[in-house]
């Protein structure tokens, strides 16, 4: 073969390469991120957001990680520490947190969360400020096609803050402070820095494929 020949089918396979794996990501999609920015009147001298809830989907769209984290000096916990409304049939895993490891499913009472609406999973803690977590992390089973479908929103429960898809129970004072409950309303997938990433990529195919046309 003529070794001009030769090298520029190497060139074309090298940008054939790239261009496969700059289509490829950008199949890939950010996680899911929303912050719990409604508080009730009972932490209202409190800035918000309190929290955020953050939603990483696998790539089968079967198993999404769901991880509650406090922010500033906030606390999640006792009774409907934090709250879900998920979309479509789920099973709930492992839940893990950095407190007294007392999270657990609740499915005691009704579903309603101190005025933020209906959730279909509520978790809880077993005491209060003692047994308060800053991270709470668990696992979701069911199908989903993004990491942004994993919840959906509720009725709002009459809250002018809502409809909502998360809430928790914030700690907002320490062992002897005040608590209430705070609720995420609409919600914001962030850039992950794929982004900026495939703007790289593409930008070295075209190069490749210009050196390729003059050379």
């Amino acid at each position: 073969m003529n070794p001009i020949l030769r090298y520029n089918r190497r060139k074309f396979t090298a940008i054939l390469v790239l261009t496969v794996v700059v289509f490829g990501l950008q199949q890939a999609k950010a996680d899911f991120i929303s912050r719990l920015n409604v508080g009730n009147p009972d932490i209202s001298g409190f800035p918000a957001p309190y929290g955020t809830v953050t939603i990483s989907l696998n790539g089968a769209g079967t198993e999404a990680t769901v991880t509650f984290t406090a922010l500033d000096s906030y606390l999640f916990g006792a009774k409907n520490a934090v709250d879900l409304n998920v979309n479509g049939a789920f099973t709930l895993g492992t839940i893990t947190d950095n407190g007294a490891g007392t999270f657990t499913r609740d499915l005691i009472g009704g579903s309603q969360v101190d005025g933020f609406g209906d959730f279909n999973l509520r978790i809880s803690a077993t005491d209060g400020f003692p047994d308060a977590a800053s991270v709470v992390s668990f696992t979701l089973t069911g199908n989903w096609t993004s990491a942004d479908t994993v919840l959906t929103f509720n009725s709002g429960g009459g809250n002018p803050g809502g409809p909502f898809d998360a809430a928790a129970h914030i700690f907002a004072g320490g062992a002897t402070g005040v608590t209430g409950f705070a609720g995420e309303g609409p919600g914001g997938v962030p850039d992950s820095g794929a982004t900026a990433m495939l703007m790289g990529l593409g930008l070295t195919t075209l190069g490749l494929v210009r050196r390729c046309l003059i050379g």
